[in-house]
């Protein structure tokens, strides 16, 4: 009887925890010809334990550490440029950089070494080389309630996708799941794989986001695309643990009459899903059919590229320019506001340790709003330099922030491999709120090349040597080991007639 109770309870138990899975395709035609396609899946649960239903065992064990304390955390792997001024702004809010990305919000301060066994637990769970952060590119923001990193070198290959698909219920055997090919994702102009993790009071949340922008013209130079073309792949089944599962196929907008090439047609023509505001939906769990959908031009032969784009609400720009002296240079980021509302921007940048600010040079130009901004010097001999300025960008305004930084001489153990190339400083970003919806914009990396001695010359001295040692070597043990003895001659004795 007890034992029966026990089960009972267990099953009541099991029952009122809520759990569920929510996933998402979104393709949107671009106005240069791309096509952007957005893969989001969301699991949520009400209790964190071991037997949990949905949750991943390994991102359970990460929120039920008590040395990480998590209550947030994003990280995201990037390759490629995000071009805001063709394709706008990301699906989502959060990606658009190039390289890894670390974001940590932990329930009190973190140190230094619980981070770092986070960023080593985060590189073995997901196959990245996110340990390069360590003491070099992460830095603390707000009172070290934040803490950021970013490693513009480690970009995601194929061995970076698996890990996220494991963390998926049906993994690729069912549901949108099935669409994740690698080879087609990663063959992409920009694709982007981020992880976002939320735990509070009543539970926690996993969101998986996968981004990626195809070019169907680059190959036919026809605009015209197909879920098959793009994926190579079709959803044969919907995900039976998932509690919706929809796809958002953008529509680009209705064709004028007077240019007939602009005539676009969906097929299937008897397709089941709703169009609303340019947005045709199809939900996989009613559908009948296996899906698969396209878009094409039947008057369209070759697409033509525009020659002029929308440009987006803000766009940040990060140049480089020669400095007073040879070993320094100027950094330029343009921050341009084209809407006609003025808005509420906060530009957060770090500079890795081997390039010094001459913070005397720093000056804003072309705002005459309020201006806040904080200068985050390093305390410890490796760590970056923090920029953070707070603004309001009036309407068809540009605010331009100079400074002039110093390469610094390094000694030649401190020099990262491949140093010849120069080194990475991560991109900058600008967050702003348009329209009740953050959004982050990410500047390109910049690579600073730095005064390097010659490491050929060890090698030359030491080959140099060996050669020369390999050559007398024979000769001088010869003589020291050799006996030297005389031998008298003997005469030859014959008869001579």
């Amino acid at each position: 009887m007890q034992t029966w109770l026990a089960l009972l309870m267990m099953l009541l138990g099991y029952a009122a925890c809520t759990d569920s899975f929510d996933e998402s395709l979104s393709v949107q035609p671009l106005q240069d010809g791309r096509v952007d396609v957005a893969f989001n899946f969301t699991i949520r649960d009400d209790s964190i334990s071991p037997h949990t239903h949905l949750l991943p065992l390994q991102i359970v064990n990460l929120l039920a550490a008590p040395e990480f304390e998590i209550d947030e955390l994003h990280l995201s792997l990037s390759t490629g440029r995000w071009d805001y001024d063709k394709w706008h702004y990301p699906a989502f809010a959060d990606l658009g950089s190039s390289g890894a990305e670390v974001w940590l919000s932990p329930a009190s301060d973190s140190s230094r070494d619980s981070w770092n066994t986070l960023v080593h637990r985060l590189s073995g769970l997901f196959c990245a080389s996110l340990s390069t952060s360590d003491n070099t590119h992460h830095v603390v923001l707000d009172g070290k309630t934040w803490t950021h990193a970013q490693i513009s070198s480690q970009l995601p290959c194929t061995e970076n996708l698996t890990p996220f698909i494991a963390l998926l219920p049906c993994k690729s055997a069912a549901g949108l799941g099935q669409l994740l090919n690698p080879h087609k994702l990663f063959d992409a102009d920009y694709h982007s794989l981020a992880l976002s993790v939320y735990k509070d009071d009543h539970g926690a949340r996993i969101e998986i986001k996968i981004e990626a922008v195809f070019n169907p013209a680059r190959n036919g130079q026809q605009r015209q695309y197909s879920t098959k073309a793009l994926f190579d792949r079709a959803v044969s089944q919907h995900c039976d643990l998932a509690d919706s599962s929809t796809v958002y196929f953008g529509l680009p907008p209705p064709p004028t009459e007077e240019d007939s090439k602009d005539v676009w047609v969906v097929l299937p023509e008897d397709h089941e899903g709703i169009v609303e505001n340019n947005v045709l939906s199809v939900d996989l769990m009613s559908s009948k059919k296996p899906f698969g959908l396209a878009l094409i031009w039947p008057f369209q032969e070759t697409f033509t590229y525009p020659r002029s784009t929308i440009d987006p609400p803000i766009r940040v720009r990060r140049d480089q320019i020669a400095g007073p002296i040879e070993e320094t240079f100027v950094m330029k980021i343009a921050l341009d506001n084209t809407d006609d509302e003025s808005v509420q921007v906060s530009y957060l940048q770090s500079i890795p340790w081997q390039v010094k600010p001459w913070l005397h040079t720093f000056q804003i130009h072309g705002n005459k709003s309020a201006v806040s901004h904080e200068h985050a010097l390093a305390k410890l001999d490796k760590d970056p330099y923090t920029l953070h300025v707070n603004t309001t960008l009036q309407p068809h305004s540009q605010t331009v922030i100079e400074c002039i930084y110093q390469r610094q001489f390094l000694k030649y153990t401190d020099y990262a491999p491949d140093i010849h190339r120069g080194i990475d400083i991560p991109p900058g970003f600008a967050r702003f709120t348009q329209n009740d919806h953050s959004r982050v914009v990410y500047t390109t990396p910049m690579l600073v090349d730095l005064a390097t001695p010659d490491f050929s010359m060890p090698y030359n001295v030491i080959i140099i040597t060996s050669t020369v040692v390999a050559l007398f070597f024979g000769s001088v043990y010869n003589i020291l080991v050799r006996e030297f003895k005389l031998i008298p001659k003997q005469e030859h004795k014959g008869k001579t007639d």
